[in-house]
C-alpha cells in the first residue's frame, strides 16, 4: 500500500508512525505480494509466540539483519510498516537471563489484569508455576503471548532498555499477534543488504 493509504489506514492507532522488520532477502517480493506467512518456519525471533515481530531503530533492526545474514546467504532486507491496534499491553523487561526475558511479579499482575479469559490465565499459570526461573525457556513467554490473545490483545510492546542483553541499546519492540493488522509501505521498498 502506498504511503498515503497506509497512514489512513493506520489513523487512529494504538501505536502510530513507522515500525520496521527484518527479512530475508529471498522472501522480500513474496511479502510484498502475500502478507506475513505465520505458518511459515522461523529460524528464530518467536520468543513471545507466533507474531510479527517489529521495532522503530534502525540498530536494532541491523541487529536482527545480521543474525538472518548468517543463516541465510541471500541476505536481508528492513520493510517499514504500519499498524493498526486497539489493545497492546506493554512489558518492560529489566534484563534478560540466558536469552530470555526476565519479567517481575508486577509484570505477571499486569498480565493477568488483561486476562479476563480464565483459560488463558489458567494456562499462563500452569506453565510458569512449571518454571522456578522464567529464564529457562521461551515457553512461559509463548504463553503468555497465547493468553493475551485469548484476552483479545492486539499486540505486546516489548521495552528493552539498553544493556538488558550485552551489547544491547535500548528499543521498543512490538509483537504483533494478527498480520492483518500490519500493512507494508509499498513505495518504500528497501534495498537488501548482502549476507
Amino acid at each position: 500500500m502506498p504511503a498515503a493509504e497506509a497512514e489512513a489506514w493506520a489513523r487512529g492507532t494504538a501505536r502510530p508512525g513507522v515500525w520496521l522488520h527484518a527479512t530475508n532477502a529471498r522472501g522480500l517480493r513474496t511479502l510484498y505480494r502475500d502478507g506475513f506467512d505465520m505458518a511459515a518456519p522461523e529460524a528464530f525471533g518467536r520468543a513471545w509466540g507466533d507474531a510479527v515481530y517489529l521495532c522503530r531503530d534502525r540498530r536494532t533492526i541491523a541487529h536482527y539483519g545480521a543474525m538472518i545474514a548468517e543463516i541465510d546467504a541471500c541476505g536481508w532486507a528492513a520493510v517499514e510498516a504500519v499498524v493498526r491496534l486497539d489493545r497492546v499491553v506493554t512489558l518492560p523487561v529489566a534484563r534478560f537471563c540466558d536469552g530470555a526475558p526476565v519479567l517481575g511479579v508486577d509484570h505477571f499482575a499486569r498480565i493477568a489484569w488483561h486476562c479476563a479469559c480464565f483459560d488463558s490465565y489458567a494456562r499462563l499459570l500452569e506453565i510458569t508455576r512449571r518454571r522456578s526461573r522464567l529464564c529457562e525457556s521461551d515457553a512461559a513467554f509463548d504463553a503468555i503471548g497465547w493468553a493475551l490473545q485469548d484476552a483479545g490483545v492486539d499486540a505486546i510492546e516489548v521495552d528493552e532498555p539498553a544493556g538488558s542483553t550485552p551489547g544491547w541499546h535500548a528499543d521498543v519492540q512490538l509483537v504483533v499477534f494478527d498480520p492483518r493488522r500490519i500493512v507494508l509501505i509499498e513505495d518504500r521498498i528497501p534495498q537488501c543488504a548482502a549476507a
